[in-house]
């Protein structure tokens, strides 16, 4: 699967069911603005057919189309993952780096790692304060958010400083135990060390809980920041041909016979 692959796929875990967009599993910015990823359109075919006139017209109407949106008054969570309290350059604030306790957020003991911070330079983001603290484990840096139910975005956010070669580090992102993506190269992506890089998907949760994990396969594991986002479904109107009939008039005979017994009026005579 490339990362740039626009497809849906739906894997329904216990507690969990992930939408995982693929064409938000891409190289750069996640968020709604960010969300094309076709190489290029799909043409559409000229029609070549001739008309029948005698067969019925089809006229457009909406069909609701669902889409999950970000929305006002939904919950919110930007956890500084190694970092202290941090306003961003959208003015967003993320929340200290912690421990995990029931009812809350953080990282999950035993796989929280360790933390660390480098003065390195940052490329492809502006938000130092997030990137250059992180944290790093042997195993697996694991993430748990307690949440109402209902659908939400998240975005995982990196940015490899240490590796110089591809295949220092290989991650695997999952979610409740399953994997969602594994194989994640950071520096094998391109871009050189401290390339900030940023990975959604939107995540159903039915459980009381959002459970990730990012592990490692190579190297150690890494996380710099993490974003949930509750989402609200949308409709917007597609349209849709529907069948329209235009009525044909239809001549029917008459077969009532017709009286010919005429009564004449006094002075005329019969032929």
């Amino acid at each position: 699967m490339r990362l740039q692959l626009c497809h849906f796929i739906l894997i329904f875990i216990s507690g969990l069911a992930l939408n995982l967009r693929a064409d938000v599993w891409q190289v750069g910015p996640c968020g709604r603005g960010y969300m094309s990823c076709s190489d290029s359109p799909i043409p559409t075919p000229a029609n070549t057919n001739t008309p029948d006139p005698s067969a019925p017209t089809s006229t457009l109407t909406a069909t609701p189309t669902i889409t999950p949106t970000p929305f006002s008054g939904a919950f919110e969570l930007r956890l500084n993952v190694g970092g202290s309290s941090y306003v961003d350059s959208l003015g967003n604030t993320w929340v200290a780096d912690a421990i995990y306790s029931a009812g809350g957020y953080g990282v999950l003991p035993p796989n929280a790692g360790q933390i660390y911070a480098t003065s390195d330079s940052l490329h492809g983001s502006p938000e130092s304060g997030l990137y250059k603290y992180f944290r790093q484990g042997a195993q697996a840096v694991h993430v748990k958010v307690d949440v109402p139910i209902g659908t939400y975005e998240v975005i995982f956010k990196f940015a490899d400083f240490t590796s110089v070669t591809t295949g220092a580090r290989v991650l695997t992102l999952k979610g409740q135990g399953a994997t969602l993506l594994a194989g994640l190269d950071l520096y094998g992506l391109g871009g050189g060390r401290g390339q900030a890089r940023d990975f959604c998907i939107d995540v159903g949760v039915t459980s009381t809980s959002l459970d990730v994990e990012v592990d490692s396969t190579a190297g150690l594991a890494l996380l710099n920041a993490f974003e949930v986002r509750g989402l609200q479904t949308l409709l917007t109107a597609t349209p849709s041909p529907t069948p329209s009939f235009t009525a044909t008039p239809t001549v029917t005979p008459n077969t009532t016979p017709i009286d010919f017994n005429l009564t004449l009026p006094p002075g005329a005579t019969e032929l």
